[in-house]
């Protein structure tokens, strides 16, 4: 008698997740992924029938680093205040370049994306360093992301409120390929 062996199929769903996103050939035409609560539905909503797409590289430094000659700041008492939104640049970060995103490719670029968060199993690193980003809009309603693959964290700001997602390092590839072929160079 041969021993039985019971797979999950949210397992076999993960595992073909990841394969697809590490090998870059999933399929990326299909229908979006459900992100049930990972990601408000109103910015979904946005990302999904935008009038304006734009993406951006953005700088290794934040912009708002204190003037020469001033006091240094105090250490911060709260151990996430760190990831607390910036002033200035992009969303507190220098804006190296920025161009439009046309077509098909906004649904590839959301495939990505979607799949990432969908793909989380609730794991993050202590950091935030985003090095691209996403600008969307629909009438007067916005929607960013910032994109920081290695701390697998993706800043969302929906007419400028702040929301987290949590994705996985694994989307890295398939987002810098659409950033690959809008002509922008960002470290994802």
């Amino acid at each position: 008698m041969v021993p039985s062996t019971r797979i999950s199929s949210a397992l076999i769903a993960g595992l073909s997740a990841a394969i697809a996103l590490s090998t870059g050939c999933g399929r990326d035409d299909g229908p979006l992924p459900d992100l049930g609560d990972h990601l408000p539905a109103s910015a979904r909503a946005v990302l999904e029938n935008a009038e304006t797409m734009e993406l951006l590289a953005l700088g290794d430094e934040a912009p708002d680093v204190p003037p020469a000659g001033s006091a240094p700041r105090a250490p911060e008492r709260d151990p996430l205040a760190r990831f607390a939104p910036r002033t200035g640049g992009f969303h507190g970060w220098k804006e190296a370049s920025r161009t439009p995103l046309l077509g098909g490719e906004r649904h590839k670029l959301l495939y990505a994306v979607y799949t990432g968060i969908a793909g989380n199993d609730d794991k993050l690193a202590a950091c935030f360093r985003p090095h691209a980003a996403v600008h969307a809009t629909r009438g007067t309603e916005t929607v960013d992301l910032l994109f920081s693959y290695d701390c697998m964290l993706v800043h969302v700001y929906e007419n400028g409120r702040l929301f987290t997602a949590l994705t996985t390092r694994e989307a890295a590839g398939p987002v810098g390929k659409v950033f690959a072929r809008a002509g922008i160079a960002a470290k994802l």
